[in-house]
């Protein structure tokens, strides 16, 4: 890399940081589910009890690389290294890519800067970019890298970074590679003799790369239960669980609004300017994963099947339209700053400058101040969150290591602050079919001792044992139980309900 590219990831990088630390503090609401899963990859002894991290692992290539790191390093500080990871791959692969398709020394800046902003104001089935650490961040950074590389007409280096895409995070790298392979396809060229091997070699190259993390995947999807048990677990995982992401029918009006609005802006704007053979090539694998989109849709409003709409097909749209949109209001921009230098316009290079970067740090601020901060993992009030994880570090320190929990539950963090394992939280939900279908089971149990008026008396508590295995409960509470608990603060309460674990 040049120094000026250089200095334009250390930029792009710091402002994803800084978006990300802020909007999303350690952990995040997803950190707790990846890196519990990945410490207990590695040291399977730890929350053994727990169902979901020892349910099989979808992400196997994040849980190898990660796993280790958990047993020398804190949860915190293993995720503070993986932010750092895949910001940094995240910008570097945004100034590769930007920088193919648009002039201008600040271009990516103010790509990313406008992105930013459009991150923070909403999207379409639940995606995001830049964030906390989990196996899709360093995907999409894979991706944004082959992105680049099959703009610059590199198919070797596209197909090594689509493979490592798809090793990290198979449904995002499977749809990235879809989508290149729409793009490569549909454009008006005929490729010579030479460019084919390249591409055959790309194909190779791709397909060794992704064998880490695709394997297991696909094993884990071929690992499936009778035909009705299997439907009925795609339709928990879809309907239930993974709505937000899953079913079109659950995303909201504003967002379908939105998203039409984007696609016509960006559609609009891209004509302003005179496309680089790179910018239509991007433009060609926006609409490849608009048409995937749409197939989702068919599959989503039309068949309703589960069994196809459990494959995230929007994923991939909710994030390269913002992107593509940013990208063009930054060319756009870079336009009028071009158009401004020229001899005979009115201006100057520094007024057309400095007009560029007081919209993309207006966009900026705006990244930063708009509703929707996550305070915390849980996204509780600060109070209560303060009282509960007080309550885990009590756990951590005077229960056993080997002790089953039974916890709020819509908790986000127990395992990361209590370090046991925990019965059912509503977040950890497996990706394996039988999986899946034990998490309802559980759930289904839960609700049940929740619906009893006495379920904190004893005979209530023993019936809970008995049926679970639990050995403690972690109970929000305002107002003290029956039962005597053995730790209690102005939140949360800690029962012990087999007595030989007290």
């Amino acid at each position: 890399m040049t120094r000026r590219q250089l200095v334009l990831t250390a930029a792009v990088f710091a402002g994803f940081a800084a978006f990300a630390a802020w909007r999303s503090p350690v952990p995040g609401l997803n950190e707790p589910h990846y890196l519990s899963k990945a410490k207990h990859f590695s040291d399977p002894a730890w929350c053994a009890k727990d169902f979901f991290v020892a349910s099989a692992d979808a992400h196997w290539v994040f849980y190898a690389l990660f796993g280790p790191a958990t047993r020398f390093l804190s949860l915190d500080q293993t995720a503070w290294a993986g932010r750092v990871l895949v910001w940094g791959g995240l910008a570097l692969g945004w100034v590769r890519l930007v920088g193919r398709i648009l002039p201008g020394s600040f271009s990516p800046i103010w790509a990313a800067s406008l992105f930013l902003a459009l991150q923070a104001t909403g999207n379409l089935s639940g995606e995001w970019l830049v964030g906390g650490v989990e196996a899709k961040g360093f995907a999409y950074a894979a991706l944004l890298w082959a992105l680049a590389a099959a703009c610059n007409r590199s198919s070797i280096e596209a197909g090594i970074a689509a493979g490592v895409a798809i090793s990290f995070h198979p449904v995002v790298g499977v749809w990235g590679v879809i989508a290149l392979v729409l793009a490569r396809f549909t454009q008006d060229e005929s490729p010579s003799p030479e460019s084919w091997r390249s591409r055959l070699l790309a194909v190779a190259l791709c397909a060794a790369c992704s064998l880490p993390g695709l394997v297991p995947a696909l094993a884990l999807l071929a690992d499936r239960p009778a035909v009705e048990l299997a439907r009925a677990a795609d339709e928990v995982q879809v309907f239930e669980r993974l709505k937000h992401h899953l079913d079109p029918a659950r995303f909201s009006t504003a967002g379908y609004v939105s998203y039409a609005a984007m696609l016509a802006v960006w559609l609009v704007s891209r004509r302003l300017t005179e496309p680089s053979a790179a910018e239509r090539f991007f433009a060609r694998f926006v609409l490849g994963t608009l048409l995937i989109a749409l197939g989702g849709l068919v599959c989503g409003l039309g068949l309703r099947s589960a069994g196809l709409m459990k494959f995230y097909p929007f994923r991939l749209f909710d994030v390269f339209l913002p992107i593509a949109v940013s990208i063009a209001a930054a060319g756009l921009l870079a336009h009028l700053a071009a158009l401004w230098s020229a001899p005979s316009a009115i201006g100057t290079p520094i007024t057309a400058k400095a007009a560029g970067h007081a919209v993309a740090g207006a966009a900026l601020m705006w990244a930063f101040a708009a509703p929707g901060r996550d305070q915390n993992a849980g996204r509780w009030p600060a109070e209560y969150w303060t009282e509960f994880v007080t309550a885990c570090e009590w756990i951590e320190r005077n229960t056993p290591s080997d002790a089953l929990f039974l916890t709020p539950r819509y908790n986000v963090g127990f395992k990361w602050y209590a370090q046991r394992a925990e019965y059912f939280t509503w977040k950890d939900c497996p990706q394996d079919a039988a999986g899946i279908l034990e998490w309802k089971s559980r759930l289904g149990r839960m609700t049940r001792w929740q619906n009893r008026e006495d379920r904190f008396s004893e005979s209530a508590l023993a019936g809970l044992q008995h049926e679970t295995g639990v050995d403690f409960l972690l109970a929000v509470e305002s107002n003290p139980y029956p039962t005597r608990p053995v730790y209690r603060n102005r939140f949360f309460s800690v029962y012990a309900i087999h007595p030989a674990r007290e």
